[in-house]
Order: C-alpha cells, then sequence, then structure tokens
C-alpha cells in the first residue's frame, strides 16, 4: 500500500533556488528527449547515456526520465484502447434507443429528438473509428507536455511565462532503492527532530563535472492540536522517520507551483492484518454528499442501531476544506468501527461513465465527494485491519424507502445502510404483500415470474402512478402512503 507524504522546502535561498530549477529544467529536457527518441525506435540504454552527456547529470537521473517517457507512452496507448471501449459501448446504447424509436409506427423520423440521435451516433461513429486506427497502426494521440488547455491558455496569454514554465518543466524526480538505503538522488536526513532534502547536483568546475551533495529544509505536514499537542490526523513525520529507520526505499518528487517548492514522498506501508470475522458484527453505510448514513447490525442481518455522520454541505465548501472535512468523517467512521469490532460493508458505486444516464445519476457517479469517500473508506480500513466488503448498490434505496424507513422510523439514507448491510449477508428482500395488493391484475399476473428486482421496479412504477394522482412525488410516499391504503380499502 503506498502512502504519499506531503512536505516543502522553506528558507530557500536565491543561488539554492537557481541550482532546483537548473536539476529541473534538465531533467523536463531529459524526459522530453527520451519520449520522442522511443517514438523513433531508440534503446533505453543508448538513450541512458546521450542524456547524461547531454545534461551532465548522473545516470540514475537520466534512467527515471527515459522510465517516465516508457511509462507515459504504455499509458497513452492503453488509453487508446479504454476510449474506443468507452466510445463502442456508448454507441450501442445510442444505437438501440434510436432503433427502438424506429419501430414505433407512429414515430416522427424527421423530429428534433430523432435528428439529436442520429447526430450523435455519427459523432460517436467519428470517435470510435479515431480510436481504431490508432490501435491498429499502434500510435496514439500526441502529447504536449505542461498540458494542451495549457499551453492553449499561454498562446492566448492567459497565464503569465512562469506559470507555463512550471507546468512544462517545474518536475524533478527520483526513484527510491532499498539497496542504497532510501533514495540516492533526492535523500530525506533526519538530525536533531529536523528534516533535510539532500540532493546530487551537478556543478561545472574547470570545464569538469562534479557531483555535490546539496542540503535544503524540509516541512513535513503535520497537525498539531494547540490544546493538547497531539498530533490530529495522519502523523507523517512519525511515518517518515520510520521509514528512513527500516532503509526502504522511497520515491521524491519535486514540483514548483506559485513559486513554492512542493515534495511529494511515496512510500510503501504494509497495511494491517484484516480481522475477517468480526466480532460484533457489522456496519453498513450509505455514501451522501451530506454524510454517511450508518446501519450497525448483527451477523444475522438485524439491526442494532442507526447514525448519522456529517454535518451536510461537503459540495458547497472550497476544495482543500471539503477534502479535510471528508477525511476527517471517515477517520471518525472507520475509528468507531475498530473500537466496536465491526467489519465495513459499502457500496460498489462505478465511476466510468459507460452508459447513457440521466443528468442527476450523472452527477451523482462523476461527485467528487462519492468517490473520495469512498476511497478513503477502503483504503483506512486497509490500515486499521477492518474487513471492508463492497455489494452492488442497485435498489437500496428503494427497498429500503418502501420496506424499512416507516418500519423502523428512519431516513431513507438509514434504511438503504439496512439493505446494503443485508445484501451482503445474502438475505431476501421480499415484497410486504401490503404493497403485493396495491398492484393492477395485469401487473399481479406477471408479478411472480420476475426476479426480486423486477419485482420491486413494479411496486415502484405503480406507487409513482398512484402519487401523481395526488399531486405529489415519489421521495414523499412516507406522507402519502396513509392514504393510499385508505382509499385502495387495504
Amino acid at each position: 500500500m503506498k502512502t504519499t507524504i506531503p512536505a516543502c522546502l522553506y528558507d530557500i535561498t536565491s543561488h539554492d533556488e537557481n541550482l532546483i530549477i537548473n536539476e529541473m529544467n534538465n531533467y523536463s529536457f531529459m524526459n522530453r528527449y527520451a519520449y520522442k527518441r522511443l517514438q523513433e525506435g531508440k534503446a533505453n540504454g543508448v538513450l541512458e547515456k546521450i542524456l547524461s552527456s547531454k545534461t551532465n547529470m548522473n545516470i540514475r537521473f537520466a534512467k527515471d526520465a527515459v522510465k517516465d517517457a516508457n511509462e507515459l507512452i504504455s499509458s497513452r496507448k492503453t488509453l487508446m484502447k479504454n476510449y474506443f471501449d468507452f466510445w463502442t459501448s456508448r454507441f450501442e446504447k445510442t444505437n438501440n434507443k434510436y432503433q427502438k424509436r424506429l419501430n414505433i409506427p407512429t414515430v416522427n423520423k424527421k423530429s428534433k429528438y430523432m435528428k439529436g440521435l442520429e447526430s450523435k451516433l455519427k459523432k460517436q461513429q467519428q470517435k470510435i473509428s479515431h480510436y481504431e486506427n490508432h490501435i491498429k497502426n499502434d500510435t496514439y494521440d500526441e502529447v504536449i507536455f505542461g498540458g494542451k488547455e495549457n499551453f492553449e491558455k499561454r498562446s492566448k496569454n492567459q497565464i503569465t511565462k512562469e506559470q507555463w514554465w512550471e507546468c512544462r518543466n517545474g518536475r524533478l524526480s527520483a526513484r527510491g532503492d532499498a539497496t542504497k538505503s532510501g533514495n540516492p538522488n533526492l535523500r530525506v536526513i533526519c538530525e536533531n527532530n529536523s528534516f533535510f532534502l539532500e540532493m546530487s547536483t551537478s556543478q561545472m568546475n574547470q570545464k569538469k563535472t562534479r557531483y555535490v551533495k546539496v542540503r535544503f529544509p524540509l516541512y513535513i505536514a503535520c497537525k498539531q492540536s494547540k490544546k493538547t499537542g497531539n498530533m490530529n490526523g495522519r502523523n507523517y513525520p512519525q511515518l517518515m522517520k520510520q521509514v528512513l529507520t527500516s532503509g526502504k526505499a522511497y520515491q521524491v518528487e519535486i514540483l514548483k507551483r506559485n513559486g513554492k517548492f512542493l515534495v511529494n514522498i511515496t512510500v510503501n506501508e504494509q497495511p494491517a492484518e484484516i480481522v475477517t470475522f468480526p466480532i460484533n458484527g457489522y456496519k453498513a453505510f450509505d455514501t451522501n454528499p451530506d454524510g454517511l448514513a450508518i446501519c450497525h447490525m448483527t451477523k444475522e442481518g438485524n439491526p442494532l442501531s442507526f447514525s448519522w455522520i456529517g454535518d451536510g454541505g461537503l459540495q458547497d465548501y472550497p476544495s482543500n476544506k471539503r477534502e479535510n472535512l471528508i477525511y476527517e468523517l471517515c477517520h471518525q467512521f472507520v475509528k468507531s468501527c475498530v473500537k466496536d469490532g465491526t467489519g465495513v460493508i459499502g457500496e460498489d458505486l462505478k465511476f466510468i461513465n459507460d452508459k447513457q444516464v440521466n443528468s442527476k445519476f450523472n452527477r451523482m457517479s462523476h461527485s467528487f465527494c462519492y468517490r473520495k469517500i469512498l476511497q478513503t473508506i477502503e483504503r483506512l480500513c486497509l490500515r486499521y485491519g477492518v474487513e471492508f466488503v463492497k455489494v452492488k448498490p442497485a435498489y437500496t434505496s428503494i427497498i429500503g424507502r418502501l420496506k424499512y424507513q416507516q418500519r423502523y422510523r428512519i431516513s431513507v439514507h438509514q434504511a438503504a445502510a439496512l439493505v446494503i448491510g443485508r445484501r451482503f449477508l445474502k438475505k431476501k428482500e421480499t415484497v410486504p404483500k401490503k404493497l403485493q395488493k396495491m398492484l393492477t391484475k395485469k401487473q399481479r399476473e406477471t408479478f411472480h415470474s420476475k426476479t426480486e428486482w423486477g419485482q420491486w421496479e413494479l411496486v415502484r412504477k405503480r406507487i409513482i402512478n398512484l402519487l401523481k394522482k395526488r399531486s405529489a412525488k415519489y421521495y414523499q410516499w412516507f406522507d402519502y402512503q396513509k392514504d393510499v391504503f385508505k382509499t385502495l380499502k387495504i
């Protein structure tokens, strides 16, 4: 399990800044040069020696630059295949929708909707052909170092020359090596509880290259409580000390952003041993942009308690504050699971836009909050040794709203969390007889031939139609169900 330790350089003199910028320029040049030569079929071993002689940087920096270029090329080729599959899937969905409309006798083929589908099919077919040609020829879309968007902004003078330089050249990276006690080119050193970054620099002296080790003060991020003095969140300095003591390899990357030198130190962290048989059952959670709805249940699937974590409005905050709040929320939840001796059950949400979906689901599936919450909880469970399992989220909110919300007097999100937990425990969610009696005669005839989810979908459609007659929405079922049952004499 990889962990990135955030840090930065401080108290940098103008001389030291020039040294770092010079190394960044050389490294970025080697990366771009290697990328172009690899496209032409140049061998790695030959490239490394050429780059080292051109920039006077040591051979290890040259190897890292060539490795970065190789990874960039392989990732671009993989991306072409992923895009081809993505647009093929989209084309099939749109084409099925188009063919179904054509089969309707009364459809107007010249309508705005049909013309829109035809235009969409044409564009999707062009995308498929584009990526198919790349796959056949083993090529890929060209790369603009620094980013295409930033390049266009610089062309329009929307960003400064210094900002464009930071995007294009402001990076220096060195991989770790356990045989060299961590990282030979960018080494982190701890002396008297203070951290330093030792960099191998190439300096010319009397027409000869000298490799000089230069130290810069390094600040490793930590949040210390002003009241108690304890560390809030992750104790990164302590983790860094453990890595240095063990002699394990770690990768270091320096980025120049907004005039500051940011440092990312990536270390391999050993995950804790997972407890696969929780003592006190499971805690299932339903993910929401406002927080987490939690249901603590026994191993038999019976709910013990319901709770909610979060103050709401995560999507309304700036990105830094939002990310910080998500981390605190997830830590609070996972630490409660460690304390209570429970496992964790969550939703297996797919954040790939492989279907033509409505705007509401599109916003939810691409939401930063959903993705970040699920990833953070999964990672924390690995760190603390908590069993984490995923289940399909389909129809969990529907079943929770129609079957459990009134029974336990809870919110629809907490009811969905209960369904998520029961689904992992392989409990069937049969439709209550009271809801079955609501169905029309025609719906009852096909009810038992449908799957479990199909039966719930049939009930949901019936409820939507009944609520429409009362000028009410589906989410208001909790308030209108007594009136519906009374009218139908159930």
